[in-house]
């Protein structure tokens, strides 16, 4: 009878048994990498899956009233206001004309240093309007309003170089909800 041969590192171990051990650690070596490729390919599914599923999140508007349009013909203003009321978010088409336009520190607008004309007011397409009533410089201060029944004003600036223009509102219309 033959004897075992020895393996190549002489630890007396038959050679059966050494290809036994190395088949043995070569499938614990294929079974770790495809344990380790399995958990990458389900890692980069679930980051495909979950970003697609993912919706991109409307930026916030700025809350405010942009000029959109000027009528040189009716002298009207179309202006898009854009805001929460009542903790609904809306926004508005308003229609305006120029009712008075006021340079200076504020005083009673029917005064002589008033000018009233559908002409006076300086306003500018694409112009926005942001509340501001506390800027750290003050000649960026910024107010506006709606009052009853049809005005809208907008006040700019601060003391001897403070504009303040009054509209009468035309038209207004809630154009989503």
């Amino acid at each position: 009878m033959r004897e075992p041969r020895t393996s190549a590192i002489g630890t007396g171990e038959s050679r059966t048994a050494g290809c036994q051990r190395a088949t043995t650690l070569r499938l614990r070596i294929r079974k770790t990498i495809e344990v380790k490729l399995t958990v990458i390919v389900a890692s980069v599914l679930w980051t495909v899956l979950f970003c697609v599923g993912c919706k991109k999140q409307p930026q916030a508007q700025v809350e405010g009233y942009r000029v959109v349009g000027w009528d040189g013909r009716t002298q009207t203003y179309t202006i898009i206001r854009n805001g929460t009321w009542d903790g609904k978010y809306l926004v508005k088409r308003l229609v305006v004309r120029c009712y008075s336009r006021h340079v200076g520190s504020p005083r009673f607008l029917g005064g002589p240093e008033a000018f009233v004309s559908p002409s006076a007011c300086d306003i500018h397409v694409g112009q926005m309007f942001v509340w501001n009533p506390l800027p750290k410089n003050p000649q960026d201060f910024v107010d506006y309003g709606e009052l009853p029944p049809s005005t809208f004003f907008i006040t700019q600036g601060h003391g001897d170089e403070q504009v303040q223009q009054i509209f009468t509102i035309l038209k207004e219309e809630v154009i989503n909800q």
